[in-house]
């Protein structure tokens, strides 16, 4: 698709037109979005139900245009019908087919690889990356030129991005309804903020724990966003990090009960931090380790500190070294 230097909103009929047969039809059969007939025999018919939404046909005939260009996808009819409980006018880009048996587990994947290819269609990579270092409002404004839904388009954005992005959508209650981060998903930022469907969004601990964040308006849906430096730049050094978390402690207080309660809870982070990442570069794991200690309150007197940058290079570069170990000794 980036051969063809299509700029959005792609002119994604024309597209599908030079490859099948668009036929319209209205119907009101529940979930149902388009029939593809033909796949096998290269007359591709593609029948789309004309009472969706005109985002949500865009992105059925992105999805059905999948179907025809990747080779493997191979049947007589196809059926294809979105699975979207929260968003009957969205198309959801997860769709769960019920069955676990191999058929159903290949039209699944094949569905999967239908929406993956619709949405970097609609929401070419090219175009996210020519957002450059725009402000997130400016970004989510510009995405809409795209012409497809939130939940398309937010993937899109989310996937084009540097790691440390997170974007939630809110309900009228201001809960969370629909989360979107960028970079692999242990990278964890919705989790370190406490982000969980059904929540309010602590802006309290988003102000301790993130470089930057805000609301903005998307297709008049509220959408909070926050961007948090995920990969630190970490200085060679060594990584004996017990002894700089001691005297880090007992620099921010007194009491010595007190400082060895604070030296348990900031080892605990990094001890459980490695469980959950597993092996990652350090400038990665300084990041994710400086989010995971923000977010404690009690830790705010290490946090503020001028050497807790030192004692998060070390321990980070512990924590790397610990993974790179467990993966030779298995």
């Amino acid at each position: 698709m980036d051969q063809l230097d299509l700029n959005p909103p792609i002119e994604i009929e024309k597209l599908v037109e030079l490859h099948a047969s668009v036929h319209a039809f209205p119907s009101d059969i529940p979930n149902l979005d388009a029939v593809l007939l033909g796949l096998d025999a290269s007359d591709n018919h593609v029948f789309v139900n004309t009472q969706r939404s005109p985002k949500r046909r865009r992105f059925t005939m992105a999805h059905e245009l999948g179907h025809i260009l990747l080779p493997w996808h191979q049947a007589h009819e196809l059926i294809c019908e979105a699975d979207n409980e929260d968003h009957p006018d969205d198309p959801d880009l997860s769709h769960k087919l019920p069955g676990s048996d191999p058929v159903s587990q290949e039209i699944r994947l094949q569905e999967l690889e239908a929406d993956a290819f619709a949405a970097r269609t609609l929401v070419p990579k090219r175009f996210i990356d020519s957002f450059g270092a725009s402000h997130v409002p400016e970004m989510l404004e510009k995405l809409e030129a795209a012409e497809v839904s939130i939940p398309a388009g937010m993937r899109a954005l989310a996937e084009g991005l540097p790691p440390g992005y997170v974007f939630v959508m809110l309900d009228d209650d201001d809960l969370v309804e629909r989360v979107w981060r960028s970079g692999p998903e242990k990278s964890g930022v919705p989790s370190v903020l406490g982000i969980y469907r059904g929540t309010k969004i602590d802006t309290g601990q988003a102000l301790r724990t993130l470089a930057d964040h805000g609301w903005a308006w998307h297709y008049n849906r509220r959408i909070w966003w926050g961007r948090a430096d995920i990969d630190l730049q970490v200085p060679e050094g060594s990584p004996e990090w017990r002894p700089i978390l001691e005297k880090l402690c007992n620099s921010v207080t007194k009491n010595r009960a007190e400082a060895n309660r604070m030296w348990a809870s900031a080892s605990a982070i990094g001890g459980a931090l490695n469980n959950e990442v597993g092996e990652v570069k350090v400038e990665r794991m300084a990041g994710l380790l400086a989010l995971r200690l923000r977010r404690n309150e009690d830790l705010d007197p290490l946090v503020t500190s001028e050497n807790f940058d030192e004692y998060v290079f070390s321990r980070a570069r512990d924590l790397v070294l610990s993974a790179h170990k467990k993966r030779y000794r298995a």
